[in-house]
């Protein structure tokens, strides 16, 4: 949904890009945060089409399901979810952060599957833990937002929401970096086109070397590998120091490289066609002052300064 969300908007259809948006964040909230990135850019019909798709769905369910049914799904399943695996020590979500710090790695509901582990906090403090869970995302959102403000392109605006957007959710697992596609795709088709800049081509490898091997259980391994055990299938064995674990956040750092990686090509850019919206080929990406912001096949407003 998410990719024929971009492609319509490719295609000038905002109504349709927004509908399919909106039924993205329906089938999981994820996504919400892209909804910021087109207020910025003041693409209004994207807006008002996800709010109506996301308020009809929503109103269809509780036809069909009842209020109290979807309030509690809101007030009760998705606070039980989160709290379930808010130290879970395969959920690399900034969320998770605080927990993991002031209360300890646990192996959540998953205990047994592959490989689990539980560690130790670094200083035992709940209120630290609630607190921290807060702030973190909400730094994560805003430094997100501002950057995804300064650049250029809408398309390295929405590829860095789209990292923000795994990054803040309560609950991340390894499989999420499927929807990173659309930008990875975005980011091979700008180097091609501006003939593999040296600086940019060697980020870009180092970032897809973090993302191939973002496997929750690869970097479980590496925990139990530094802790100097081998890793075990079962809780209970073997509890490994805190620092060792904080490894299995290795994902999320591959997703934050991403997010800085679009930000340096969509702000360096400096050249655009007009029929793509992507850099043109031979135009170098570190000589820009000023670029086209264009999308699909038409001159599309920037960001407000």
């Amino acid at each position: 949904m998410l990719a024929g969300s971009m492609l319509a908007l490719r295609e000038e259809h905002p109504v349709l890009c927004g509908a399919l948006l909106g039924l993205a964040i329906l089938v999981k909230p994820t996504p919400w945060p892209l909804v910021i990135v087109f207020l910025f850019w003041r693409h209004w019909r994207v807006v008002g089409a996800t709010g109506a798709t996301v308020l009809l769905g929503c109103l269809a369910a509780a036809c069909v399901l009842g209020f109290d049914t979807l309030l509690a799904y809101f007030a009760v399943v998705l606070p039980g979810v989160s709290e379930a695996y808010r130290a879970q020590w395969s959920n690399w979500s900034a969320w998770t952060v605080g927990w993991r710090l002031f209360d300890g790695t646990t192996a959540g509901p998953l205990t047994g599957i592959l490989t689990s582990i539980t560690a130790p906090p670094l200083l035992k403090c709940v209120p630290a833990a609630a607190v921290t869970s807060m702030v973190l995302p909400g730094l994560v959102l805003a430094a997100g937002t501002a950057l995804a403000h300064r650049v250029r392109s809408l398309d390295a605006a929405l590829g860095v929401m789209l990292c923000v957007s795994l990054l803040i959710s309560p609950v991340s697992w390894s499989h999420y970096i499927e929807l990173l596609c659309v930008p990875i795709a975005w980011v091979i088709h700008w180097l091609v086109r501006d003939r593999f800049p040296v600086a940019e081509t060697n980020a870009s490898l180092a970032t897809a070397g973090l993302l191939f091997f973002s496997l929750d259980t690869l970097w479980a391994t590496l925990a139990y590998a530094s802790a100097g055990r081998p890793p075990v299938a079962a809780v209970g064995q073997y509890v490994p120091p805190f620092a060792p674990t904080l490894l299995t956040l290795g994902p999320g750092l591959a997703v934050a490289a991403l997010a800085c990686l679009l930000v340096r090509i969509g702000t360096c850019s400096r050249a655009f066609d007009e029929t793509d919206g992507h850099p043109v080929a031979g135009e170098g990406l570190g000589a820009a002052k000023e670029s086209a912001n264009v999308v699909g096949r038409r001159q599309w407003p920037g960001p407000r300064g």
